[in-house]
């Protein structure tokens, strides 16, 4: 095959196994789908055999990669995966199934860390917390999918399938190994607050103690949010001499906008964009990628360092996300 080519078509088969599933053997994929030998396979993934624009198209197709991964970038131009959710809960736990695949691809790199811009704190980090995870799942289901069975029912955790928590917390345990830097402003928690006091004020609750044990549960997640800080590290059970630096939390005054996730896996970047709340679309377009970055670091070098050794600035942080959790607390109790 000549040069250009190859090239082509090295770039093309590189970005199949970037974006292919994990533990997937590409080969056999190829083989069974192309309706060709495994000899056949290899030779296409070595750059002996041209593969076809059909065969292209077919590829992309079944591992759902926009064909336009492989052309050069258009200015103002680009392409975005998306996982749409149906009225049921199957959909949402295949939407909590394909997070848990992007982590597992993720955590088999060898150089990984992902940026977050927030907004609100992240899917990945509530789900650790079975009071305010369990309830944020409620609210997603109830209140932006329309999930029927969760119309008339009041929150309780054990609405969520045994099968559903165990994903979440295997999300949640994911996270915690992949090394993080992490954005957050003084107004974290005003989304979720607002979601508890709606859910309160509309009845959804069965009492008082329901939606206080909420809060509590969330105060107990700042408090997790803080000891990582305090340690740079979200693996605090591991022995201290071997507990991985992998968290660094930044306080910012600048409004972020939108919740921004930047993830690396070795040389491929993504950028995770929030959509519809809690869902995402996402790209590994280069330009695109690459202003993200940019944008993120720019609002790092006008942000605080929080985690490590600037105990003073993160005391104080923490303690006002507190007091807008004791703000709910008192208004709910005075009801």
């Amino acid at each position: 095959m000549p040069n250009s080519q190859y090239a082509v078509q090295k770039a093309f088969v590189q970005k199949l196994k970037e974006l292919a599933p994990a533990n997937t053997s590409l080969a056999e994929e190829i083989a069974e789908l192309l309706n060709v030998s495994a000899d056949s396979a290899y030779r296409r993934l070595r750059g002996e055999t041209a593969i076809s624009l059909d065969e292209a198209v077919t590829l992309c197709t079944h591992f759902k990669i926009p064909f336009s991964a492989f052309t050069e970038t258009l200015a103002g131009l680009v392409t975005f995966r998306y996982r749409h959710l149906d009225e049921n809960e199957e959909s949402f736990f295949q939407y909590l199934q394909s997070l848990d695949q992007t982590l597992d691809k993720l955590l088999m790199a060898n150089e990984k860390r992902i940026v977050y811009g927030a907004v609100d704190i992240s899917i990945l980090q509530h789900l650790g917390f079975r009071g305010i995870g369990t309830f944020k799942m409620y609210y997603w289901m109830r209140a932006l999918m329309g999930v029927k069975r969760m119309q008339d029912k009041k929150f309780d955790p054990n609405l969520i399938s045994a099968e559903m928590q165990q994903v979440a917390n295997s999300i949640h345990k994911k996270y915690l190994k992949v090394p993080s830097t992490e954005i957050w402003s003084d107004d974290m928690l005003f989304p979720t607050l607002k979601q508890i006091e709606y859910s309160w004020e509309s009845g959804w609750f069965e009492s008082k103690d329901a939606v206080l044990a909420v809060c509590e549960n969330l105060r107990e997640m700042m408090f997790t949010t803080r000891d990582w800080a305090a340690q740079g590290s979200k693996l605090l059970n591991e022995p201290k001499d071997e507990r991985p630096q992998n968290y660094k939390l930044y306080f910012s005054e600048l409004l972020i906008g939108n919740n921004t996730i930047m993830a690396y896996l070795d040389s491929l970047k993504a950028v995770f964009l929030s959509h519809h709340t809690f869902n995402n679309i996402n790209t590994t377009d280069v330009r695109f990628c690459n202003e993200t970055e940019e944008w993120l670091e720019k609002h790092m070098q006008k942000a605080t360092l929080i985690s490590g050794t600037a105990e003073k600035q993160r005391v104080k942080f923490f303690n006002l996300l507190e007091k807008n959790i004791d703000k709910v607390i008192d208004k709910i109790k005075a009801d």
